[in-house]
């Protein structure tokens, strides 16, 4: 009984022994929790703040609307329009195989080119840009997680051809590539614009900060051509190609009072819309980057220069051997032989004799100086890319021969614009 009773106290001893130490530990710990807590807040706080704030912060980027292009009376040459781009979130995409093989029937797009996008695993992936309402309007019927739509601006030239290559193009991204399109970009394509969004789970903006007030959107330009006369150039042209069955040719209207181009016509013509699917040869503006001898039109340079040099006066003859005369060892011909003709009948007449005794009075010199000033073998400064400088040679380097080619318009080399 005694042995019972001893064996108790010890027990109920250690019991109390446990108890006093388990509350000295709680009791511990609830001391230092407020300044662990305190602690970690302090060192913490900025940096738990921060990654929230990137989970449902961010920036939306607004893109300008491109300006337009205007024919001088102000037709609408080139516009911009809203258009649906589809783009996947390829994490999002379970199976790309299938998903691939639906959209590849929609979008007219191999499946294999899609599939490879969608196994990329990439967050933000291009399938297609621009697309149409049909398009648009069938992958929303799908109902497929991961594909989302984004609006952007997509050019659009409502008379197709008209004009083509004096246009010129945009790209997918709304950066002029050719023609005016290139030469007034930085008028044209406006400066983005940012501002501060706060995103939801889906990363939807639920609040915006206020936009700011300047203009984002580009420039317009009004062009000196007329789309009318430009219409009848072109049909023009397309009826005398065909009717010489040649492969290219062009036409330029120019007003001369002033120099405005009123018509730039281009064959083959060329349909800035479909830039991706035409041949880049055909986005060439072959007025200004293609060369030619200018054959008989040059004997204007010829006879001007003569006349301002005052060397011959419009009714002064000139014997034009009756249709051959011999130049060192070739000889020149005329296709209708002439006796004595006037300077002015030279030009009428398109006597080559006739150029070539005028220019042996004028001198090599200076009518090489004289064709200088006309501004041939210099580009003209058209607010156009690609203009070629044409070929002068200097007149040190003329043979008689050579010299009396350039007479008529043979052995140099001008661009349409410049003979223009």
């Amino acid at each position: 009984m005694l042995a019972n009773n001893e064996n108790n106290a010890k027990s109920q001893k250690w019991i109390k022994r446990r108890i006093v130490f388990v509350s000295y530990i709680v009791g511990l710990a609830m001391f230092f929790i407020p300044f662990r807590v305190a602690y970690l807040k302090y060192r913490y706080q900025n940096k738990l703040l921060n990654e929230l704030l990137s989970n449902t912060e961010g920036t939306l980027k607004l893109e300008p609307a491109r300006g337009t292009i205007f024919d001088r009376n102000g037709k609408e040459m080139a516009v911009s329009v809203r258009k649906e781009s589809l783009y996947a979130d390829a994490r999002e995409i379970k199976n790309p195989k299938k998903v691939a093989r639906i959209l590849s029937g929609v979008l007219r797009i191999p499946s294999s080119s899609l599939k490879k996008k969608l196994e990329s695993r990439r967050s933000f992936v291009w399938l297609k840009r621009h697309l149409t309402t049909s398009e648009r309007d069938k992958i929303l019927s799908l109902k497929i997680k991961g594909l989302h739509f984004k609006k952007e601006y997509a050019r659009v030239y409502p008379y197709s051809v008209l004009a083509g290559q004096v246009l010129g193009f945009a790209g997918l991204d709304g950066r002029g590539l050719e023609g005016v399109e290139l030469s007034y970009d930085s008028y044209l394509s406006g400066e983005p614009d940012t501002f501060c969004v706060l995103w939801d789970a889906l990363r939807k903006p639920i609040a915006k900060s206020a936009l700011s007030e300047k203009n984002i959107n580009g420039c317009s330009v009004w062009l000196t051509i007329d789309s009318q006369i430009q219409f009848y150039a072109e049909k023009e042209l397309i009826r005398a190609v065909r009717h010489f069955d040649a492969d290219s040719g062009e036409v330029i209207v120019i007003d001369p009072s002033n120099g405005e181009i009123l018509a730039m016509a281009n064959y083959p013509p060329f349909d800035p819309n479909n830039f991706r699917f035409e041949a880049s040869d055909q986005w060439r503006n072959r007025a200004i980057s293609d060369c030619f001898e200018p054959g008989s039109t040059f004997k204007v340079v010829l006879l001007a220069s003569a006349l301002e040099s005052k060397l011959f006066k419009t009714r002064d003859i000139v014997y034009c051997e009756n249709g051959a005369f011999r130049v060192a060892r070739h000889v020149i011909h005329d296709v209708h032989p002439r006796g004595w003709l006037t300077v002015a009948d030279v030009l009428k007449f398109s006597s080559n004799i006739g150029a070539v005794k005028i220019g042996e009075k004028v001198g090599k010199r200076r009518y090489y100086r004289w064709i200088k000033r006309f501004g041939f073998g210099e580009r003209t400064g058209i607010d156009l890319p690609g203009e070629a400088r044409g070929v002068i040679r200097d007149s040190k380097k003329w043979t008689k021969v050579d010299m009396a080619s350039a007479c008529f318009g043979q052995g140099i080399a001008v661009t349409p614009l410049q003979m223009t």
